[in-house]
């Protein structure tokens, strides 16, 4: 009977802890855990800036009062002396005859024709960036303008000089570490660009800067957000900054294999505000993002291999 009663409550304990470890695994062991996998890519060190552009602007004066006739959508490439527009005189249709030598405005330089205004074509100007205040500068408002009708003198559109480059005041946190001649990388329109900086200023902080070509975006939007690299991008395994935790005297991640979570030790090569490049981890491995302790070993709920 002894042997009996033994052999009962062994199978009861074992049963009781059958169903206390299926009872942690299903109820009690993180069951909200997420997932991603390890990634060939960057990590970058981009801050969102603004950027005030210049170009070398022209701005084309009416001939006459009357209707604009445009030789060309914004962006039209001229030549120095072509037709840039045509005035036609109110009460005359604009195919009744053509133009007149004292109705048309040719193209004093060659460039891109621009239909848009805002007012400081004159204003922030590649010269005035280098040698005026730039506080000053700065606070003068555009004044967006698309004239259909003028009157003599008045200005109805512009040619920018697409054959030189653009130039810019940035607006930066800090320029402690910047000096005059240093290049930099900036992204504009998701393209990179260079810019060699061409004057410091501690107010308003930032830099006046040369691009290396021509930013086509810059004529129709004079003030825009920009990103800055503020340094090199590292290259390499990519992970989630939060999936990096540090175990005893090692830092690494919690990664999944089949279907079983295990620290795994990394080097860290580069963080930024949201990932880590790491070294030690191969691409297309599932790691635990945010990990609690006491992770090692466990079942990987909720996990779906991609």
């Amino acid at each position: 009977m002894r042997v009996i009663r033994k052999i009962a409550l062994t199978g009861v304990l074992v049963l009781l802890a059958a169903g206390a470890f299926f009872a942690y695994q299903t109820y009690i062991a993180p069951s909200n855990l997420s997932y991603v996998t390890s990634l060939d890519g960057a990590v970058k060190h981009e801050v969102a800036v603004t950027a005030t552009y210049a170009n070398l602007e022209t701005l084309l004066h009416a001939p006459a009062d009357g209707q604009i006739q445009w030789a060309g959508p914004d962006g039209f490439r001229l030549r120095r002396f072509e037709t840039a527009l045509s005035i036609v005189p109110d009460g005359i249709s604009p195919e009744s005859t053509p133009p007149s030598a004292d109705l048309t405005l040719m193209a004093p330089e060659g460039g891109l024709l621009y239909r848009s205004l805002d007012n400081l074509e004159l204003v922030i100007t590649p010269d005035n960036l280098m040698n005026m205040d730039l506080g000053s500068l700065l606070r003068f408002d555009a004044v967006l303008l698309t004239p259909n009708r003028v009157q003599r003198g008045e200005p109805a559109g512009k040619i920018v000089d697409n054959l030189s480059s653009t130039w810019a005041f940035v607006a930066l946190p800090s320029v402690e570490n910047i000096q005059v001649d240093q290049t930099l990388r900036l992204v504009v329109d998701a393209q990179m660009q260079t810019g060699k900086v061409k004057r410091k200023s501690a107010n308003p902080t930032g830099v006046v800067i040369q691009f290396a070509q021509f930013i086509a975006s810059s004529v129709q939007q004079r003030t825009t957000e920009i990103l800055w690299s503020e340094r090199p991008q590292s290259n390499g395994t990519i992970v989630p900054l939060s999936a990096i935790v540090t175990h005893g005297e090692e830092q690494g991640v919690y990664a999944v294999s089949n279907n079983i979570i295990h620290f795994r030790p990394v080097k860290i090569i580069d963080v930024n505000e949201k990932q880590a490049c790491v070294s030690n981890l191969p691409v297309g491995v599932s790691v635990v993002v945010a990990p609690k302790p006491g992770l090692e070993g466990e079942f990987a709920r909720n996990y779906k291999k991609e």
